[in-house]
This record gives structure tokens, sequence and C-alpha cells, in this order.
């Protein structure tokens, strides 16, 4: 392998699961990561939003691709994801898994104070915070391969550290992802624990908004777009790398 490829050929051969790979940010994650010739195992509640691409072909500058890529089902539900999961994604425990990227999330949380109830609390941090914790618990270190080249990639938003009016419950959850993060990278040293945070990405996450009467979406976006540097929406596309 020549040293022109050392850095686009860092994923090549890496196990990667990506919870919430169907859509989204996930999808472009699956995406890019096949492209780097990466053995994906997607994990989602959703079918996908379409065919992923295959692998590089044989003939590219790469070398022979991992693979395709596979599916392991399950959700995170209220209790706990179930190993079940973990356990497809590795049916031979001596093929651990590299990488773990979790961008899963179910409906945001937006609501006046209000409205808040416990069980509408409990709901909301079933899979974006407790998800994310008990899936490490599971993962490391019968799934996770040992050492500092394995991470977990974990995701929040914007609104963990920029309030807006409404999300109360979501950024309290977002805010705590950073400390579950720092908690998780000690934990489970030497591992590496990552935590992106992106501010507004067009996904299918926006589909309640855009199909909502009274322009709720082209509202949104023309209050943030006047209040980023890019002037743009984001892209998944970019997110992704």
């Amino acid at each position: 392998m020549s040293d022109a490829q050392k850095y686009t050929s860092k994923l090549h051969g890496q196990r990667i699961l990506i919870i919430g790979g169907t859509s989204g940010i996930g999808y472009a994650v699956a995406e890019a990561s096949l492209e780097h010739g990466a053995n994906v195992i997607i994990s989602s509640s959703s079918p996908p939003a379409s065919t992923l691409p295959s692998p590089p072909s044989a003939n590219s500058t790469h070398p022979p691709p991992p693979p395709a890529t596979r599916t392991a089902s399950g959700d995170i539900p209220a209790t706990s994801p179930p190993p079940t999961l973990l356990a497809q994604a590795c049916p031979a425990e001596e093929e651990k898994l590299d990488h773990i990227v979790f961008t899963a999330g179910n409906r945001l949380a937006i609501g006046a104070l209000k409205d808040i109830s416990l069980d509408a609390i409990h709901t909301a941090g079933q899979v974006r915070f407790a998800g994310p914790l008990l899936l490490a618990k599971l993962a490391h270190p019968r799934y996770l391969a040992p050492g500092p080249r394995s991470s977990i990639t974990l995701t929040t938003g914007v609104v963990s550290e920029k309030p807006i009016a409404d999300w109360a419950l979501n950024g309290g959850y977002g805010a705590g992802l950073h400390g579950v993060m720092r908690g998780l990278a000690l934990d489970l040293r030497p591992v590496r624990v990552n935590l992106v945070s992106p501010g507004l990405v067009e996904t299918e996450l926006w589909d309640s908004l855009k199909e909502s009467s009274g322009g709720a979406w082209e509202g949104m976006v023309g209050k943030w777009v006047g209040k980023m540097t890019t002037g743009v929406v984001g892209r998944v596309e970019d997110v992704a790398e």
C-alpha cells in the first residue's frame, strides 16, 4: 500500500457498527465508510432510506473491498438495547468491532415547559441518552476490540450549548451527553470516545416540521441561517466526514 493512500485507507477492512444507519447522518456515515473500504453493519428501527452503494470495486486504487454491508436488527428500547443486536453484529466473538457510531434518536420532544410530564422526560431520554450508556456497557469488552485504535462516536446537537425556546428537555439530554462522553472515555480507556455536535442539518428528523402547516420548517431555517457563518443549512455528507 503506497503512502499516498495511508489516510484514505485507514478504515479499510475495519468493522463498523452504525446504530441509526438507515437515514440521516448515520446513513451518510455508512456510505462514507463503504467508500473507504470498511465492513459496515447497520442497525435501525427504520428501513433504509435508499439502497446503500456497493463497496469500492476491485479495480479501484484501494485494496480489494471487504464483504458487503449487512444489518443487525434491534431497537434501543425503554429498558436496554437487546444483547442480540451486538451478537448479530459479531456472530463470531473473535471478530470484534473496531468502531461504533451512535446516531439513533426517536422523535424530538419539542413543546412548552407547561406541557412536560414525567413520562415525556423518560421517553425523550430512552434512545438518545440511556441508549449510548447501555450500549457501551454491553459492547465493552466483549464485542469491541480493545486498544486506542477502537472508538465509540456519539452525537448530540447545538441545543446542548445554545438554548432554544421550548427545547429545555432536548437541551438537557443533549448537554448530558457531553458528560457521558467524558465519563465513558475514562471508563473505557484506552478506547477512544468522541461526541459530534452538529448544528442545523437537513435530515429526515425534520420531516414532521416540513409537513406541518404554518411554515414551521421554513421559519426555523430562516432564523438559523441568519446566525450561521456559512449561511446555509448543513448537509449530512459534511457531518459524516
